[in-house]
């Protein structure tokens, strides 16, 4: 596709001839060129592909679990920090809190899942394998199917973002998302990026509370 036909990340700019508007939201973005490389470009594609997938859990997660009053993701792993019961959506889990026993068991888990994942040696069957994981049957109609690809995709990328911007919030203001956005549409001047004193240093503006 030429770069007049498709959508670039930046406005008249010729994309690198690797990327031709065959894969999902592609829009011509590799200023560093490092999917040059047929092989690194599948690396990065099934890369990107599982990471955002992981963390659209992940944001949901940290929304849910303030959503229902039942703390914030920045307190869940404190059981393991500074010690006490571990448990989840409320309910004390017997034996969780041996973190060693976890990690491995974790550990071992994903491992068995990943290996199996790996195992598949067509890239397109490890991105998109059907069968139960699409309980829907999207892939059977192939124009629905190339649409979800671009919104599994684009929201994957929106969810990375998304749980970038909550750790550095939270690192910022010492609570969950869901109090931050109450707080910050309670007073909007005061409330906001420009005065924690993290993200804008030295800023700390005193504004009046309009509240």
């Amino acid at each position: 596709m030429k770069a007049a036909t498709r959508p670039m990340w930046l406005p008249g700019i010729t994309p690198p001839v690797w990327l031709d508007g065959s894969l999902p939201c592609d829009y011509g973005y590799d200023p560093l060129g490092l999917g040059k490389n047929p092989t690194n470009l599948a690396f990065f594609r099934e890369a990107e592909l599982q990471n955002g997938r992981w963390a659209m859990l992940g944001v949901v997660g940290m929304l849910f679990v303030e959503l229902v009053g039942l703390g914030n993701w920045r307190d869940a792993p404190n059981w393991a920090i500074y010690g006490g019961p571990a448990t989840y959506f409320g309910v004390e889990l017997p034996g969780a809190n041996n973190v060693p026993l976890l990690a491995v068991f974790e550990l071992l888990l994903l491992g068995m899942v990943e290996g199996l994942r790996k195992s598949e040696p067509e890239l397109e069957k490890r991105l998109y394998p059907g069968g139960g994981f699409d309980p829907m049957g999207y892939s059977e109609d192939a124009e629905k199917f190339e649409m979800m690809k671009k919104k599994e995709l684009a929201n994957g990328r929106l969810a990375m973002v998304a749980s970038l911007g909550y750790f550095l919030q939270g690192n910022a203001t010492k609570t969950g998302p869901v109090a931050n956005l109450k707080s910050h549409l309670a007073n909007p001047l005061v409330n906001n990026c420009g005065n924690n004193g993290v993200s804008v240093p030295a800023a700390g503006f005193n504004l009046p509370d309009f509240a």
